[in-house]
């Protein structure tokens, strides 16, 4: 687990690991990058950690989805179903040429991944019928969570709506 080369802790952690996430997605091998995100200097043994999980995530995304283009950190804004304000941040909008998969990474270290994915599941059923009003011409194919910690996914097929 990547806990155990980290020296951050709570919040603090999953903002550093999905910032991890973020950069290294978009340009593996950069740790320049990454110690300008995250502020701090990373040191070799966690650098190597952190580069092998992210390159392993973004091996399986590309052999799963064969996406179209990826999204990362995507901002949103919209109305839910009972007209109240939506906003947050969308970790990962990847389009393949079927649809829309939203994955959301968590830092969550858990004995029960499948409690705390129902847990998470309104929060992306949300972020889920947002993107299916502002992108309506593909359908909605599902939504996953990867456990950064565990270097899991966990994929919910047709949850395209709330």
């Amino acid at each position: 687990p990547l806990e155990a080369v980290l020296e951050v802790v709570g919040a603090d952690r999953g903002i550093f690991l999905h910032r991890c996430f973020e950069v290294l997605g978009g340009h593996p091998g950069r740790v320049d990058l990454l110690e300008k995100a995250t502020g701090g200097t990373i040191n070799k043994k966690v650098w190597g950690r952190l580069e092998s999980a992210a390159a392993d995530f973004e091996r399986w995304l590309a052999g799963r989805f064969q996406p179209l283009r990826v999204l990362r950190e995507v901002p949103l804004l919209g109305l839910d179903g009972r007209g109240s304000v939506v906003s947050g941040i969308l970790d990962l909008l990847v389009e393949t040429a079927e649809g829309y998969w939203i994955l959301d990474h968590k830092s969550d270290v858990t004995d029960d991944r499948s409690a705390r994915f129902e847990a998470y599941l309104p929060q992306l059923r949300c972020y889920a019928d947002l993107i299916r009003k502002a992108f309506p011409g593909k359908p909605m194919l599902g939504v996953a969570i990867h456990w950064i910690s565990y270097r899991k996914v966990n994929l919910l097929p047709g949850e395209g709506s709330a």
